[in-house]
């Protein structure tokens, strides 16, 4: 935390408190910390976006990794509602799983949803703009999938 609030510039972090959530802070079994933090745009989840502290045993900062986006600009309201964002998740797995001849897919439903920021430079290693979406996860009786609808 103090690392990051002192060189966070260096990886495109302007404010850890706003930008930054910690998600875990585990230690392996040599007695090095990992300490995990998300990125957040205007207290939304960059899908994929984090950055990990590695801290040795003696409480020295060993190393930082991860990815981040900087200077993200993205419009944070939906344009699509979370009911519209599930009928397009559970048509298009649904599509899918049909054209591919697997099991019956009538017992879909969503599990959950998140609004989430998804830049597809992290999530599919592709050029393309950020935008605003939903990460819908989507069970069954025989398989689970993460879907992400355009939430704009």
């Amino acid at each position: 935390d103090n690392f990051l609030g002192k060189h966070g510039k260096l990886f495109g972090i302007n404010s850890v408190k706003s930008e930054l959530k910690l998600l875990k802070n585990n230690q392996d079994n040599i007695g090095f910390t990992q300490i995990r933090y998300q990125q957040l745009y205007k207290g939304i989840p960059v899908y994929g976006a984090d950055i990990v502290g590695n801290v040795n045993k003696e409480g020295e900062l060993r190393s930082v990794n991860g990815r981040i986006i900087p200077n993200l600009s993205v419009n944070t309201t939906p344009v699509l509602t979370t009911t519209e964002a599930s009928d397009i998740a559970l048509g298009e797995l649904k599509a899918e799983l049909n054209s591919d001849d697997s099991p019956n897919s009538q017992d879909m439903s969503v599990n959950s949803m998140t609004l989430v920021i998804f830049d597809p430079s992290i999530s599919e290693d592709r050029p393309g703009a950020s935008h605003l979406a939903y990460k819908i996860r989507v069970t069954s009786s025989n398989m689970a999938k993460d879907v992400f609808v355009d939430a704009e």
